[in-house]
């Protein structure tokens, strides 16, 4: 099956660099993810999850390299309506496309994205150094989460 991209406005973007960004949509969120979607996605050199909402769907990009949605925000979804509300906006308040996202969609609606490391099911740590075991045995015993 061939790429899919999503066409997305990053929501705490800077006035200066709100544009649209394309991201791959992975095989897993194919049929998920539509115009509309919030969407968490890495931003910026350090790869921070932030929330875009997509504002396109695509079969190629004019890009290399280019990065995948994380996941989908579950419950959040903009309507036609709201979008080219959030255009609108934009374009006649010189506000950027998370200013109006945020005036439009309830901040809950957003809720705390956060990370969770645990160790996958099938790892032989045989083989590994006994720091490396440790560590494994440390994760697969106490799961962690970290608030982004």
């Amino acid at each position: 099956m061939n790429d899919l991209f999503a066409r997305v406005h990053i929501l705490d973007a800077p006035y200066f660099i709100d544009t649209v960004y394309d991201y791959v949509i992975p095989q897993y969120l194919h049929g998920i993810v539509s115009v509309g979607s919030v969407v968490s996605v890495p931003f910026g050199k350090g790869n921070k999850s932030s929330y875009a909402v997509v504002f396109g769907i695509a079969d190629k990009t004019d890009f290399n390299g280019v990065k995948s949605i994380i996941d989908v925000v579950p419950d959040v979804f903009l309507n036609d309506e709201l979008l080219k509300l959030c255009i609108f906006l934009k374009d006649r308040t010189f506000c950027t496309i998370g200013d109006a996202v945020k005036s439009a969609v309830p901040v809950s609606a957003f809720g705390k994205m956060y990370t969770v490391y645990s160790l996958a099911e099938d790892i032989d740590i045989d083989s590994f150094s006994e720091n490396a075991r440790n560590i494994c045995i440390f994760l697969r015993d106490n799961p962690m989460s970290k608030y982004d």
